[in-house]
């Protein structure tokens, strides 16, 4: 889900995306976990303000909540756009139809032999996902995809 995350007075302190996820194999783009779980990613120039400002309010409130950071284990790729899905379908045997991979949901699949997280959603008002693979894998992956348009 793409949404705003306000402060106290109701103001925008940045806007990002959260998904939902279910407890994993403990993998980066996969973590184990007990309880419910969120994916949360901000634009690169405000990770740290908002994971600063999820971790104040997780303070403010007494919340028996964790959070963890992966910025520097994961890396994103977003293949946006009409073709998104055919160019991704070259590198993956997964489904990424509509009925299979519907909108705004995420799931962890191999794209190029890398297991990435993947988010089905847009910036651009098309077809679009979002992947999430570690740091290590990120720009091999980016150049294979890069070579299927």
């Amino acid at each position: 889900m793409y949404t705003c995350m306000l402060n106290s007075q109701g103001k925008v302190e940045a806007d990002l995306t959260v998904s939902v996820l279910a407890p994993g194999s403990g993998a980066c783009c996969d973590p184990a976990f007990s309880g419910r779980g969120f994916y949360v990613a901000a634009a690169g120039f405000s990770a740290h303000q908002c994971l600063s400002h999820i971790r104040s309010v997780i303070e403010d409130h007494r919340w028996n909540v964790s959070v963890k950071d992966l910025s520097n284990d994961m890396g994103m790729l977003s293949i946006q756009g009409p073709n998104s899905r055919k160019l991704l379908q070259r590198l993956t045997d997964e489904d990424l139809s509509d009925k299979s991979f519907p909108f705004s949901t995420n799931k962890v699949i191999s794209v190029a032999v890398y297991k990435v997280r993947a988010l089905r959603l847009t910036f651009v008002g098309e077809l679009g996902w979002e992947l999430l693979p570690r740091t290590k894998s990120s720009v091999v992956l980016g150049i294979r995809c890069e070579r299927c348009v």
